[in-house]
């Protein structure tokens, strides 16, 4: 049987400088790279930062002249309504009611037919008060339906649910352009 040797290893006497010198320039490399790509990069930042603040100058103005209108027709926007948090507890015990129970320390400020919102939007409206506890019938109920106005045209319609996941907008006539969201 042949034996076999293992292949030397010699060092050469600078090869750890020259590593390090090979190491250090790719870095440099790297860096000068980074730097040139930073260039691109702060030129496409400063053109969005230019359009982000004509489109704030924009909604300036628009701002200016909806409080120049407003006090040229004397408008103050009070809703008379005070919000009042409440807790969701669980789903409506009603079979004839598709919604959720609620709590709140305060409802004696609540009336039935009050709407229900989030920060998102209407959810629906209180449809029974019993002792600390109200039944919220939602928008997903196959006997809600809700009177809306659409915000482009003022035109005024109701919605109501399509049986599937989403909501259907009824009584608006056919000359009415309306956009979807």
């Amino acid at each position: 049987m042949p034996i076999r040797s293992r292949p030397a290893i010699t060092r050469c006497p600078g090869s750890t400088s020259t590593l390090l010198s090979i190491g250090f320039i790719q870095d440099n490399i790297k860096a000068v790279g980074s730097y040139l790509d930073l260039r691109s990069i702060n030129k496409e930042l400063r053109q969005e930062n230019t359009r982000l603040a004509y489109d704030n100058f924009q909604l300036q103005d628009v701002l200016l002249e909806n409080i120049r209108l407003h006090r040229l027709l004397q408008f103050e926007y009070k809703t008379g309504f005070e919000p009042v948090p409440a807790k969701i507890i669980g789903f409506s015990p009603q079979n004839f009611v598709t919604g959720c129970l609620l709590s709140t320390n305060n409802l004696r400020k609540v009336q039935k037919n009050d709407a229900v919102i989030t920060v998102d939007g209407l959810v629906g409206k209180i449809v029974k008060l019993s002792g600390s506890y109200a039944i919220c019938q939602n928008l997903f109920d196959p006997n809600s339906r809700i009177s809306v106005r659409v915000q482009r045209n003022r035109e005024l319609g109701i919605i109501s649910w399509d049986g599937g996941s989403g909501l259907l907008l009824k009584q608006i006539t056919n000359t009415v352009e309306i956009k979807e969201g």
